[in-house]
């Protein structure tokens, strides 16, 4: 290799390793970097023009793909009477039995809710509830569900 090669050689590796792409090269990386080079060749990007790749990539980037699939499980969730309740924790209860009671928010009143039947408590956080009078169901993150009584505070 010639001398003089090997600060051209540097140049292009310190400008590959920055990101930064020298003309002629295709100009647009990110839309193999988000689709993988399995799908980027299988859609036929590769076909596209840089501008057509970059204005893809910026629509892509920008705009993520909506969900729909989550979207449609909220709204039936919904449509069947189920709601978003936060649990806040668990407390212990002031009778004589020493036992645990979850503390749950729905919109801005507070509840105990006592397990019915060795219902399992859930963690802090935000649940998929369906409240019937006193009778609360708690869909857990497994798919599995928890009754309770609620009272309120």
């Amino acid at each position: 290799m010639k001398q003089g090669a090997w600060p051209v050689i540097a140049l292009v590796g310190v400008l590959v390793f920055a990101g930064i792409t020298l003309p002629g090269e295709n100009e647009n990386q990110r839309l193999r970097e988000v689709l993988g080079t399995d799908k980027y060749t299988t859609c036929g990007i590769e076909k596209l023009s840089d501008d057509e790749q970059e204005s893809l990539a910026e629509v892509m980037v920008a705009q993520p793909l909506p969900f729909y699939i989550e979207e449609a499980a909220v709204r039936y969730l919904e449509k069947q009477g189920w709601q978003k309740v936060r649990i806040l924790g668990a407390v212990e209860s002031d009778g004589p039995i020493e036992e645990l009671h979850l503390l749950a928010v729905n919109r801005y009143e507070f509840f105990t809710l006592d397990p019915v039947m060795s219902s399992p408590l859930a963690d802090p956080g935000i649940y998929w509830g369906k409240i019937s009078g006193s009778s609360w169901t708690v869909l857990y993150p497994d798919g599995s569900e928890g009754s309770f009584w609620a009272d309120e505070l």
